[in-house]
C-alpha cells in the first residue's frame, strides 16, 4: 500500500470515520451456570443492552435475526465466566471440552525462542506449536485483533480480561466463507458489554499451595438513552509455582510402582559422563567425579526449580462510547491498552555439554580440558561427553513483556426497509519482547581447554568465566501492527410463502506489519541485531444468502444457507473458500442440520522465509554420523557416508509456504421436547479433512526421517547448481562452517528441514450437550452436561504419505464437563465434574507402560446476593474451589534413564480457592 493511502487511512481512523464489521449483541443462552449451551437467535421485540433481538447477528451468519443454518452455535454466558473462576481467558476456555487445553493449564511455559503467547486450539489441530498460525481464529465483538507475540501474528488470548466478556460464541466448524483465514477449527467471539450505567468494583482473592492469584475490575459508565460512556480497568497477577512445590511433580528419588528403579535426568550440577573407547562408540554412563560405577549416573531433578506455571502481572483498560446520532445512524467507538509481564523460571534443567577428548581429535569436534585426569576405558581414543548444569545457585528467568493498545469505529445506518449497513475501521498496534536467558555454549570448549571452565564441576569454575558464559541470551523482540476496514450491508431480498430471503454483502482491506529483531546474542548487544520489516496487504469480499424454502407456521420447514468469500493476499496470493447450510425442523421441537464447507489458513508473516531466514550449515565430523542415514537403511539407497564427506542442513522457513486448506462437514439435532419443559439435548458430528499442513522436518530421528521425509527433503549427491541453489537461499550467500573439498563429492546430501507445506490431517468426532432446568418451590435447579468424543484422528507426515491413526498415543477420546447447580433464594450453589479419558499408549519407559490412567476434577461455587436498600444493595459475594480434592494428572513415564517422567492428559495448579465479591453503585 502506498505510503499516501497508509496517511489517508490513519487519519480516518483518528478522525472517527471508517469502515467497520458486525455489531454483536446479546443472544437467548440456556439457564445453566456450568457448561456450554446452544445459541440461538430470536427475531422479536425484545429490548437487551439497547440492542432489539431482530438485530442480533450471532456468530457463524452475517445476517441479524437468524441463527446460522446448519451450523452449530455453542455459548458462555457470563455467569458461567464467573463461577469458572478464571482469571484468565486461557482458563476459561480449558473449561470447555472441544479445545486442547481442556482439564489443563496451558501457559507460556515452553516458549523458547517463538511461541510467547497463548492461542486457542479447538479441536487439538496440530501444527501450532510450531508456526505463527493458528487453526482458531479468535475475535472480539466480531472483529480481528492485532497480531502478538514473537514468533506468532495471532492474538494473545489474555489479552481480554474475564471482568469484561458479557458471553462467549463458539462456531466449532469451519468459517473461513464468512471470517476468512485461520478459522479452519472454527470462530471464538468474545462479546464485550456495550452499554453501562454507574460504577461497578468486583476483586477476587485466590489462595492454593505455594501460590496465589489476585484480580480486581473497577468500571464507570454514564447511560443518556440515547447514548453511554464508560471506562472499565482491570487488573490480574499470580505468582509462579516451581516444579517443587507440588507433589505431583515426579523427583528422580522416586521409585517408579512396583519396581525399584528410580527416574533419573542426565544434565545435573553433579555431572553425569558418557564415556566411549572410540570416537562415535558406544558410550556408558558415569556419574561424576570419575572414577565411578559404570552405568550409576548421579540423580538429578531438572523440574524442581522450574516454573511449571509462570508469574505474570496484567493491566488493561478499555473505553467504549456509543451514540445514535439521528433516527437512522449509530456510532459505537471502542479503544483499550494491554499490559502483560510474564516470568517464567528457567531453572538449572537446561542441556548443556561438552566433548571431551585427546587434543589431536579436535579437529573432529573434540576438546582436551585439563581436569580430565582419569581415562576409564584405558583406550588411547577414550572421548567423553559431560552433561552438566551450573546448579540451583545460577537459576534465571525468562521474561515476555507485551503492549498492546488499539481502536475501532463502527457506524450503523438503517438504509430503508430492513436494510442496514454497518461500516468499521480499526487499528492496533503490539510489542512483544522476550529474553531468554542463555549459556554462551561457543564459548565452552575454549574455557574448558584453557581450564578456566570446569565441566566435571562448574560451580568451581572461575567467576570470570561463569559471567562471561551467562552475558549472553536468546533474545528476540516483534513490532506488530493492523489496520481493518469492513463494510457490509444485509436486508431482506425477497418474501417467499415460508419467510423472507434474506442477503448479506461486504468488503474488507487488511493490512498486516510484522517487524521482528531475534537472535542469540551479548546481552549488552541484543539492540544491535538487525530489524527485519515485512508486510502485506489483504482485500477480501463476501457474502451470504439464507432461503427459507418451505414451511413455517407449526409444520415441517428448511431452510437453507449458501456463503462464500474471496481473500486475495499480496504475497502467496488468492483463494476462494464456500459454506453451505441446511437446516431441517420435521417438528418445531426438533432441528436437524448440516453444513459443509472449506477453510484456509495463509502462512503467518512470523513463518516468512525473510523473518525466518533459511540458515545452511556445513555439517563434519562426529555429527555428521548424528545426521546420516542410519546403516539399516543401506540397502533402500543410502549408502555409507565417506569418512571426509560433509551434510549440508538446511533450517529455517521455506521461502515457497503456502496457505493450509481444510474442508469441513458437519450433521446434528437439536431437542426441545415439550413434554420434558427446560429439557435441551444436542449432538453434532464434526468431520475435517486438514492438507498442507506447515511444520518441520523431524531430522532428529534418523530412522523416522529417512524412512518418512527424506524423498521430499533430501538430495544425496547433489550436483554442484543444487549446493550452489540452496546457498543462494542464505541471506550469507553460503552455508556456514568450513567448505569441504572438493565440490561437489565432498558433500553426501542436502537435508532441507526448514518449515514446510507437508502433512496431513484427519479427525471426526461427535460434540454432544444435555441441559435442564426448572423452577422450585425454593428457587430453581439446573444440570449441564457437555463433551467431545474422537471418532477417528489420522496423520500423514508428508503429501504422499500414509494416513495413519494415532488414538493408540497421546489422545484422550472422550472429554466431558458436567455442572449441577441450585438457587435458594438469593443463594446460588453448583458443583462441576471435569472428565479426560485415559488412553492405551505403545510400551514405554523404564517398566513398558502401557496406559495413562483417566484425568477427574471437581469443582464448586457458591454465590450470595444481597436484596436490601442501602449499602448492600447490589452486593454479591462468592466462592470458588477449583480441584477440590488437588488431583494431580496422571503420570506418563516416557523414555528412560535420561528423561524425567512427563503428564499427559491434563494438568492442575492443585486445589485452588477463590473469594471474591461485586458491588455496583
Amino acid at each position: 500500500m502506498a505510503l499516501s493511502t497508509k496517511k489517508l487511512v490513519v487519519a480516518a481512523l483518528h478522525g472517527g470515520v471508517g469502515l467497520t464489521a458486525l455489531f454483536m449483541a446479546n443472544v437467548a443462552f440456556a439457564q445453566s451456570s456450568g457448561t456450554v449451551a446452544p445459541v440461538t437467535a430470536q427475531a422479536n421485540a425484545h429490548e437487551d443492552d439497547g440492542v432489539r433481538k431482530e438485530d442480533i447477528v450471532v456468530t457463524g451468519t452475517l445476517i441479524r435475526g437468524v441463527a446460522p443454518a446448519g451450523t452449530n452455535v455453542v455459548g458462555v454466558d457470563k455467569e458461567q465466566v464467573e463461577s469458572s473462576g478464571a482469571t484468565t481467558v486461557t482458563q476459561l476456555l480449558s473449561k470447555v471440552p472441544q479445545f486442547g487445553s481442556f482439564n489443563s493449564l496451558q501457559s507460556t511455559n515452553s516458549s523458547g525462542g517463538s511461541i510467547s503467547t497463548n492461542r486457542p486450539n479447538l479441536r487439538s489441530l496440530p501444527g501450532q506449536d510450531i508456526t505463527g498460525t493458528t487453526a482458531t481464529l479468535l475475535l472480539v465483538d466480531g472483529q480481528r485483533v492485532v497480531g502478538m507475540g514473537l514468533g506468532s501474528t495471532v492474538p494473545d488470548a489474555d489479552f481480554l480480561p474475564p471482568a469484561m466478556i458479557e458471553r462467549v460464541e463458539i462456531v466449532p466448524d469451519g468459517g473461513s466463507a464468512l471470517y476468512g483465514s485461520d478459522a479452519v477449527a472454527g470462530v471464538v467471539n468474545f462479546i464485550t458489554m456495550k452499554k453501562f450505567d454507574g460504577i461497578k468494583v468486583d476483586a477476587r482473592y485466590g489462595f492454593g499451595q505455594d501460590f496465589h492469584t489476585f484480580d480486581a475490575n473497577a468500571t464507570v459508565g454514564k447511560d443518556w438513552g440515547s447514548g453511554s460512556l464508560w471506562v472499565s480497568y482491570n487488573y490480574t497477577e499470580n505468582s509462579k509455582i516451581l516444579g517443587k512445590d507440588r507433589d505431583w511433580v515426579f523427583t528422580p528419588e522416586s521409585l517408579v510402582p512396583g519396581t525399584n528403579t528410580v527416574i533419573r535426568t542426565l544434565n545435573c550440577a553433579q555431572p553425569n559422563i558418557l564415556v566411549a573407547a572410540t570416537p562415535g562408540g558406544a558410550a556408558t554412563v558415569y556419574g561424576a567425579p570419575l572414577p565411578s560405577t559404570a552405568g550409576v549416573a548421579n540423580i538429578c531433578d531438572g523440574s524442581d526449580l522450574v516454573s511449571m506455571y509462570p508469574e505474570q502481572k496484567r493491566h488493561s483498560v478499555y473505553a467504549g462510547l456509543s451514540q445514535q446520532l439521528n433516527d437512522w445512524l449509530d456510532v459505537n467507538m471502542q479503544a483499550f491498552y494491554y499490559h502483560k509481564d510474564l516470568s517464567y523460571q528457567i531453572g538449572e534443567a537446561n542441556v548443556y555439554s561438552v566433548n571431551l577428548g585427546p587434543s589431536f581429535l579436535a579437529p573432529f569436534g573434540f576438546t582436551s580440558s585439563p581436569y580430565d585426569t582419569v581415562n576409564v576405558t584405558g583406550s588411547p581414543l577414550e572421548t567423553k561427553s559431560v552433561n552438566f548444569s551450573l546448579g540451583p545457585d545460577f537459576v534465571s528467568d525468562k521474561t515476555v513483556a507485551l503492549d498492546v493498545w488499539g481502536y475501532s469505529s463502527t457506524f450503523t445506518a438503517q438504509l430503508g426497509g430492513d436494510w442496514q449497513a454497518k461500516a468499521r475501521a480499526g487499528y492496533g498496534e503490539s510489542e512483544t519482547v522476550l529474553d531468554s536467558p542463555q549459556l554462551n555454549t561457543a564459548l565452552i570448549p575454549q574455557l574448558t581447554a584453557s581450564g578456566a571452565f570446569n565441566p566435571f564441576a562448574p560451580a568451581t569454575s572461575s567467576p570470570a568465566a561463569l559471567a562471561q558464559l551467562m552475558n549472553f541470551e536468546d533474545y528476540g523482540a516483534s513490532w506488530q501492527r493492523q489496520i481493518d476496514l469492513r463494510a457490509i450491508a444485509d436486508g431482506t431480498l425477497f418474501a417467499l410463502p415460508s419467510g423472507n430471503v434474506k442477503a448479506a454483502i461486504g468488503a474488507e482491506f487488511k493490512h498486516e506489519g510484522y517487524d521482528v529483531r531475534r537472535g542469540l546474542t551479548v546481552t549488552t548487544e541484543k539492540n544491535l541485531l538487525e530489524k527485519t520489516k515485512l508486510s502485506r496487504s489483504v482485500w477480501s469480499v463476501f457474502g451470504e444468502v439464507v432461503a427459507p424454502v418451505f414451511g413455517g407456521n407449526g409444520g415441517p420447514s428448511l431452510t437453507l444457507s449458501a456463503s462464500g468469500r474471496y481473500d486475495d493476499y499480496s504475497d502467496v496470493g488468492g483463494t476462494f473458500n464456500p459454506k453451505f447450510g441446511a437446516t431441517f425442523k420435521p417438528v418445531d421441537w426438533v432441528s436437524v442440520r448440516g453444513a459443509w464447507g472449506e477453510s484456509f489458513v495463509a502462512p503467518s508473516l512470523a513463518d516468512n522465509a525473510a523473518a525466518d531466514p533459511t540458515d545452511a550449515r556445513y555439517i563434519s565430523g562426529a555429527t555428521v554420523t548424528f545426521l546420516a542415514p542410519p546403516s539399516v537403511l543401506a540397502a533402500n539407497g543410502y549408502p555409507p557416508v565417506g569418512a571426509t564427506q560433509n551434510i549440508i542442513i538446511v533450517l529455517g522457513s521455506n521461502p515457497g509456504l503456502k496457505p493450509q486448506t481444510a474442508k469441513t462437514w458437519t450433521i446434528g439435532a437439536d431437542i426441545d421436547p415439550p413434554f420434558i419443559p427446560g429439557l435441551r439435548l444436542s449432538a453434532t458430528y464434526y468431520n475435517i479433512t486438514y492438507k498442507n499442513i506447515i511444520t518441520l522436518v523431524p531430522f532428529v530421528n534418523q530412522a523416522v526421517y529417512f524412512s518418512t521425509y527424506a524423498p521430499q527433503s533430501f538430495i544425496l549427491n547433489p550436483t554442484l547448481e543444487q549446493i550452489q541453489e540452496i546457498s543462494a537461499q542464505d541471506p550469507d550467500g553460503h552455508p556456514d562452517g568450513t567448505p569441504c573439498a572438493p565440490l561437489p563429492s565432498c558433500v553426501y546430501g542436502i537435508q532441507d528441514v526448514r518449515k514446510q507445506n507437508l502433512s496431513g490431517f484427519k479427525q471426526s468426532g461427535i460434540d454432544f450437550s444435555a441441559a435442564y432446568a426448572t423452577a422450585t418451590g425454593f428457587g430453581g435447579i439446573d444440570f449441564n452436561i457437555g463433551g467431545t468424543y474422537v471418532l477417528t484422528r489420522d496423520t500423514a507426515p508428508t503429501a504422499v504419505s500414509e494416513f495413519k491413526s494415532e488414538l493408540g498415543t497421546f489422545n484422550s477420546r472422550l472429554k466431558i464437563r458436567s455442572t449441577l447447580g441450585a438457587d435458594i433464594g438469593q443463594f446460588r450453589a453448583q458443583g462441576t465434574w471435569n472428565f479426560s479419558q485415559g488412553f492405551d499408549v505403545p510400551p514405554v519407559g523404564l517398566v513398558g507402560q502401557t496406559h495413562v490412567s483417566d484425568y477427574n476434577t471437581f469443582d464448586l461455587f457458591f454465590k450470595y446476593g444481597f436484596n436490601q436498600e442501602g449499602l448492600f444493595n447490589d452486593l454479591e459475594f462468592n466462592v470458588t474451589v477449583t480441584n477440590v480434592f488437588n488431583q494431580g494428572p496422571p503420570v506418563y513415564l516416557a523414555g528412560g534413564i535420561s528423561t524425567t517422567p512427563g503428564f499427559a492428559n491434563g494438568s492442575t495448579l492443585g486445589r485452588l480457592i477463590q473469594v471474591g465479591f461485586n458491588k455496583k453503585f
